[in-house]
């Protein structure tokens, strides 16, 4: 009888014991989660700035790429027309320095 009792009280007590370290754990484990969540949260705020800031530079490139194809589409046409031009200058030029001769067959 005296060898159960102290049997029951020793279980007893190893139990209780057991059951604290279980709840520490658990305590522990809960912190652990809450600031992987809390670390979570703050890198998904940081990459949503981020996103948004990599959107706005995307949208900066394409107006800049807009505005460059459209300096080079006029300056080719300028160069297009200067070319133009000249070439009716010439043109010009050769047909009133060197008249054309025609031939009369009779």
């Amino acid at each position: 009888m005296f060898l159960s009792a102290f049997l029951e009280q020793t279980n007893g007590t190893a139990r209780d014991s057991s059951d604290d370290e279980e709840e520490t754990e658990l305590k522990i484990l809960e912190k652990e989660i809450n600031e992987l969540r809390e670390a979570k949260k703050e890198v998904f705020e940081r990459s949503l700035h981020a996103h948004k800031e990599l959107e706005r530079y995307i949208a900066l490139y394409q107006r800049e790429r807009e505005r460059v194809d459209n300096l080079i589409r006029h300056r080719v046409m300028c160069i297009i027309l200067v070319t133009l031009i000249v070439l009716w200058i010439i043109s010009y030029c050769v047909r009133t320095t060197f008249p054309t001769v025609t031939l009369h067959v009779t």
